[in-house]
């Protein structure tokens, strides 16, 4: 590991490169609670971006954000030089990969000109302390420029292209006072600007300290929320669990009270032939495997939900409803498999399941994907969530769905969201984000879809959300009943508790921002930014927009 002093130093002078070009000012803490974190790795180091030791991938940095956000990684395999100096020979010149990956940290982007810090390709420039114009306009559109500060007026020698005037000297005498009869009107002013000063910074302090007391209630109130959440969907579970074993208690019933139980007296079972599709199957007949419930059509949760094929197909456990122009179809819900039936036999439910951009429908269990074409099962599936460039710790998919604003495809799961490339087939560099992008939609979701009305709507318990793409939140704050939308349910006199107890809004913060799904540059917010070295080298920094 390199020193940390050397570590720190370099740090404190690629801040104040962007410090000095921006109304940014950064300052050290000791705080695990800090904005960016400076952290050395090596290989796989829990953010799904795997170093790959000496050479090639010198370091990344995710832009700001929850969580991740403003993180900056030095892959510890490489050999940097502390130095600054511009022999390539003794190491990678860490100033420059850091100047640069902190530059991602503050929201910028790669830039396209070749003598831009920001450029996407490492060149060992000197480092003055002066930016690259292309770099100072994008650091200034997001956090302004410095204000000139005014010292004394110092005249400049006047010149011409001719001439050249020297002017006399002002003698000085050190045994005489100078007269100065505004010395004291002059005192007078700098003591009430002394004072205008610790007055503005009292109230700047005061104003930190209400905003660190209003994060703190804010935080409290996530909790409250999110505890408040976790209890509804415990008291939803359990209420399923009673509807289904009841369910299954007076099927009982009906079938004792239909059969009578008799013991019959030992036959011989001859296998018998019966027609199938276009030829003759001969078939022995068992008995029959004991039929799985099945789900309430008008009372349930969404599993998965997609558009395949024109038509609007809905996953719960191992069974699926198919809707289509003329609504439900009869005889649903069926087996899921007896669609596709290369799914696993032991499948006891669909994480999410989405039709790719070649009209491939693509099935996630689990840690695995499956790409059916039409219900063919395309060769080399299933395979790990980690080929699509996931991590590998990741155990499900919660919902996978292409966005109607962009038609860019999501994967989501827990609290954190992915965007896919369909021509990589992986997942884009800078990702995951937290799921807070999508005000109102909260953490945890059931499944999301696009409808053929080219909206998006996200889905949790028996409720959906039906989403803005340009406001960028819910359309409404509170869920409305999903089966009455999707299904056609009628919604009966008994039912009006369970509604409003099941599509009580989502617990998440509203996404204070300005809406756009990738992070923008924002000049005219105030920034409060910290920084903090990990457990392997501790050093920290705020960032404050003054």
């Amino acid at each position: 590991m390199p020193d940390a002093q050397k570590v720190r130093m370099m740090v404190s002078r690629a801040l104040s490169v962007w410090e000095n070009n921006s109304k940014l000012t950064f300052r050290e803490v000791y705080s695990d609670q800090a904005d960016i974190q400076i952290v050395f790795a090596r290989l796989q180091h829990g953010d799904g971006y795997k170093f790959d030791g000496p050479g090639q991938v010198l370091a990344h940095a995710f832009y700001p954000g929850e969580g991740r956000g403003g993180d900056a990684h030095f892959d510890a395999d490489e050999t940097w030089d502390f130095d600054g100096g511009a022999d390539d020979s003794r190491g990678t010149n860490f100033l420059n990969v850091a100047l640069h990956e902190l530059g991602h940290s503050l929201g910028l982007g790669h830039s396209s000109d070749v003598n831009a810090i920001m450029y996407p390709w490492y060149q060992n420039n000197e480092v003055d302390g002066k930016l690259p114009d292309d770099d100072r306009h994008g650091i200034q559109e997001l956090y302004g420029s410095k204000e000139k500060t005014w010292g004394p007026y110092r005249p400049r020698p006047t010149t011409t292209s001719t001439t050249t005037t020297t002017m006399r000297t002002m003698s000085y005498y050190p045994d005489k006072p100078v007269y100065r009869p505004n010395k004291e009107r002059e005192r007078a002013r700098d003591r009430q600007e002394q004072e205008r000063k610790r007055q503005a910074q009292e109230r700047q302090e005061q104003e930190d300290r209400r905003r660190e007391r209003e994060w703190e209630r804010q935080r409290q109130e996530r909790e409250r929320q999110e505890r408040e959440r976790q209890d509804r969907d415990r008291q939803d579970r359990d209420r399923q669990e009673r509807k289904r074993l009841e369910w299954e208690r007076a099927e009982r019933e009906r079938n004792t009270s239909q059969n009578p139980v008799t013991r019959p007296a030992p036959t011989t079972r001859r296998p018998t032939t019966r027609p199938y599709q276009n030829g003759w199957h001969r078939q022995s007949h068992h008995h029959n495997k004991p039929r799985k419930p099945k789900p309430d059509t008008c009372m349930t949760s969404y599993d998965a939900i997609s558009m395949i094929r024109g038509e609007l197909f809905i996953f719960r456990g191992p069974f699926l409803w198919r809707i289509g122009a003329s609504g439900l179809y009869p005889g649903y819900p069926t087996e899921t498999r007896r669609h596709w039936s290369a799914l696993p036999e032991n499948l006891t439910k669909v994480d999410a399941v989405y039709e790719n951009k070649q009209r491939q429908i693509v099935f996630f269990i689990g840690r695995e994907y499956y790409v059916f074409n039409s219900v063919n099962l395309a060769p080399g599936f299933p395979k790990p969530l980690s080929n699509l460039g996931l991590p590998t710790t990741l155990s499900h998919i919660d919902a996978s769905f292409v966005w109607g604003h962009n038609n860019n495809t999501f994967f989501t799961s827990g609290t954190l969201y992915w965007r896919f490339n369909d021509t990589t087939g992986q997942v884009d560099p800078f990702y995951p984000r937290d799921m807070s992008i999508w005000s109102g939609v909260g953490y945890n979701i059931d499944t999301a879809f696009q409808y053929l009305d080219g909206k998006t709507y996200f889905f949790k318990n028996l409720g959906y959300w039906e989403f803005s793409d340009d406001l960028m939140k819910v359309a409404h704050a509170r869920p409305k009943l999903s089966s009455r939308k999707w299904m056609q349910c009628a919604r009966s006199a008994n039912e009006v508790d369970d509604e409003q107890r099941y599509t009580a809004s989502l617990v998440s913060g509203e996404n204070e921002g300005d809406g756009s799904e990738e992070t923008g540059r924002s000049g005219a917010r105030e920034h409060r930014i910290s920084l903090f070295l990990l457990p392997i080298l501790l050093i920290a920094f705020t960032i404050c927009r003054s």
